[in-house]
């Protein structure tokens, strides 16, 4: 018994120290980008890929409409959709908008069809179910004033019911956001969401985009910002300004919520970086300590434990609730302490069923390692 409250031990004081890690590098992500005075504003590409969108797609062309910053492009790309997305678009007067078709399956293939017909030297990605700021593309534009950043990512922000559900989701997904944004600024990319991103359409050539990767349904940010990141060591860069975070919504229920988490789950697996896999691998063992903390509650060692898991949670408040603050995100105690209960059977259940569990998405059914869509 004493021996695995050593190793218990061990294993929470590498957790502790992560979150410190975590802790310095958002410090460091919240950095402005440098000014340069210049009132030039290049071309950007917004790439919007859309398939059965006809009942968010016009929230997202409204606010992009409304950008304080005037010089882009927008290129609405249809993935086959089969309900009044593009009857929906068409309602919609946007200057410089145009709609495509793409020639393949997938949102990687859609992005892909995107980028080509492109013409800024910026190009930007957001999904079709969300909103963005007046800011946003200003803000997105500032970190490519350095020429070392070739990839460049934003905050995403979930907005829903003050149900304790919907802040359950908020404050799971706010800590996915702030690893994200840390990592990144310590100079170990491992994640950033496809809702809120920009790159140099340039570097989407040089790392042949999605090539090696594309039948996998999810990844179209992480793939390629691994890509990136590899080829230009200092090129991705997070945006530390709250007017460049995106804004989309919750899920509705249980399911809804369980099959999305299992379609991002699905991409680790297939994922090459380091960083992200001994994210992933550190992770999973971070959690089932974490569970067999909780039988030594009521042991001799209940001083012990409960020590460790007063540090675990004062650090984890540390780090959420400056993450919270930057997004804009509502805080909820009750949720937070829940978490501390849940969130080790979650991730590691999540875990698992990635690699068995089929997926829903956008009305295609996709089975585990068998990359084909139906």
């Amino acid at each position: 018994e004493i021996a695995v409250m050593v190793l218990l031990t061990v294993i929470l004081i590498l957790y502790f120290l992560l979150l410190i890690a975590l802790l310095t590098g958002w410090k460091r992500a919240m950095q402005p980008a440098p000014e340069d005075g210049s009132a030039k504003e290049p071309l950007i590409s917004v790439v919007i890929p859309v398939r059965n969108e006809e009942m968010t797609i016009g929230n997202l062309l409204t606010t992009l409409a409304a950008q304080e910053y005037r010089n882009f492009e927008v290129i609405v790309v249809n993935d086959d959709s089969e309900d009044e997305t593009l009857w929906t678009i068409s309602r919609y007067e946007l200057k410089n908008l145009q709609v495509i078709h793409s020639p393949g399956k997938g949102k990687k293939a859609a992005i892909s069809a995107g980028v080509r017909a492109s013409r800024g030297s910026i190009v930007v990605t957001t999904d079709a179910d969300c909103r963005v700021p007046q800011q946003w593309l200003r803000q997105l534009r500032a970190p490519f004033r350095d020429p070392e950043v070739m990839f460049a990512f934003g905050g995403v922000r979930m907005e829903g019911s003050d149900s304790f559900f919907d802040s359950l989701q908020r404050m799971e997904f706010s800590s996915l956001i702030g690893t994200g944004a840390s990592t990144a600024a310590l100079g170990i990319p491992t994640m950033c969401n496809g809702a809120n991103l920009a790159f140099r359409r340039k570097v989407f050539s040089e790392v042949k985009g999605y090539d090696d990767n594309l039948q996998v349904p999810s990844g179209d940010d992480e793939f390629l910002m691994r890509k990136v990141s590899e080829r230009y060591m200092r090129g991705v860069r997070f945006v530390p300004s709250p007017e460049a975070v995106v804004t989309t919504s919750t899920q509705p229920d249980v399911g809804s919520f369980f099959n999305q988490r299992v379609r991002w789950a699905s991409k680790w697996k297939y994922n090459s970086s380091r960083g992200t896999q001994l994210l992933a691998v550190s992770g999973i063992v971070f959690q089932i300590a974490f569970i067999i903390t909780w039988f030594y509650i009521l042991s001799p060692h209940i001083l012990h434990v409960l020590f460790l898991m007063t540090i675990k949670i004062i650090l984890e408040a540390a780090f959420l609730l400056q993450v919270s603050r930057f997004l804009n995100s509502s805080w909820n105690w009750l949720a937070f302490l829940s978490l501390q209960v849940f969130h080790p059977l979650y991730a590691i259940g999540v875990g698992v069923a990635s690699f068995f569990r089929p997926f829903e998405w956008k009305h295609r059914i996709f089975k585990p390692n068998s990359r084909v869509f139906r």
